[in-house]
């Protein structure tokens, strides 16, 4: 629009000059069309540094690149979160499988990472930073089992594929809004892919829907940690 109205006052410009032509004949041709020439050529300079004034586009700050990375991993914890619903929807459409009375006695056993009380995360003693590396450092020790999923959920291995690619582009994020992150692998407590594999069909299942249910009630709070995140710049 800018560049529109400008030319249009050029060429405005232009044809005033030429009517100014047969008022000011005792100028020579030759004077005539240096200021004309020389006018033109001065519109045009304005015109390109206004230009290059309006695309130039503001410094980003620290802050706006922590915000965007904070804004990053609440989409990627959104999007993790929903695909690990509709797995466990779809796994849940099997009879007597969910809430069986076995349930928290394998999941004792199994050393899943949870957010429990007194955690960093929980919005009453939310502490930004301690819950950040909570965060990485659990979905780092989700791997395993996400591996195991892959491995023994027939049917399904893309998609729990691609919650496994997805969770760790997280952890890397996540790692990103720290402001000490760890370099070194903390030792892992939890259980080990093939640790968790079972000769009986509905042990396998059972463990598939613990390790499931787990990973998305997990999500569900490491999506509501990261929103409350980005309310908070400490």
């Amino acid at each position: 629009m800018l560049t529109f109205s400008f030319w249009s006052y050029v060429i405005s410009y232009d044809r005033d000059l030429q009517d100014d032509v047969s008022i000011t004949e005792s100028l020579s041709g030759a004077s005539r069309s240096g200021f004309h020439s020389a006018s033109i050529q001065l519109l045009a300079l304005l015109l390109v540094a206004c230009t290059i004034k309006s695309v130039i586009p503001a410094p980003i700050t620290k802050e706006d690149s922590a915000d965007e990375t904070s804004n990053s991993a609440f989409k990627l914890a959104e999007l993790i979160t929903d695909e690990a619903r509709i797995l466990y929807k779809e796994l849940c459409a099997t009879p007597n499988l969910c809430g069986n009375s076995m349930e928290r006695t394998l999941k004792k056993e199994m050393k899943i990472p949870e957010i429990t009380t007194g955690s960093p995360c929980l919005s009453k003693d939310f502490d930004k930073q301690k819950c950040l590396h909570e965060i990485h450092r659990d979905l780092d020790r989700f791997q395993p089992y996400l591996t195991f999923l892959k491995e023994s959920f027939e049917g399904k291995r893309q998609k729990v594929e691609f919650l496994q690619l997805k969770t760790s582009d997280l952890t890397e994020t996540v790692k990103k809004m720290e402001n000490n992150p760890s370099e070194e692998k903390e030792k892992t407590h939890g259980k080990k892919s093939e640790d968790l594999q079972s000769s009986d069909p509905w042990t396998k299942k059972m463990t598939i829907y613990i390790i499931l249910q787990s990973f998305k009630d997990y999500m569900q709070k490491t999506t509501r940690a990261v929103e409350h995140s980005l309310k908070n710049h400490n």
